[in-house]
């Protein structure tokens, strides 16, 4: 999958473009965001997959009419925030496999 200009449009003019205004740009997240997510979600709907995991150490529990991301239970391998726009965009629903595992 060839997805260069994508990564260029997405991620590298983003990030010249916010840091050119003064601001701190996060390019892996435009990336997870933009590029990434977008490519495990499509994937996940060709193959009718149930879930997707991206192995993140987070965990994602059922609100009362909500799903809500948290910190993953080990404080120094938290990952959460690299998830923090997968909820709000996408229907597939995700499996956090290492919500309850401390690095050792």
């Amino acid at each position: 999958m060839n997805v260069q200009e994508e990564f260029q449009t997405f991620v590298i003019d983003y990030f010249c473009s916010e840091y050119q205004h003064g601001r701190t740009p996060h390019p892996c997240i435009a990336c997870n965001d933009k590029i990434k997510f977008n490519f495990l979600a499509n994937r996940a709907k060709a193959l009718d997959a149930s879930y997707v995991a991206t192995g993140h150490y987070a965990r994602i529990e059922r609100g009362l009419d909500r799903l809500e991301l948290k910190k993953g239970i080990d404080d120094s391998k938290d990952q959460s925030y690299v998830l923090f726009r997968y909820g709000t965009k996408r229907s597939q629903p995700y499996i956090d496999a290492y919500r309850w595992i401390y690095k050792k």
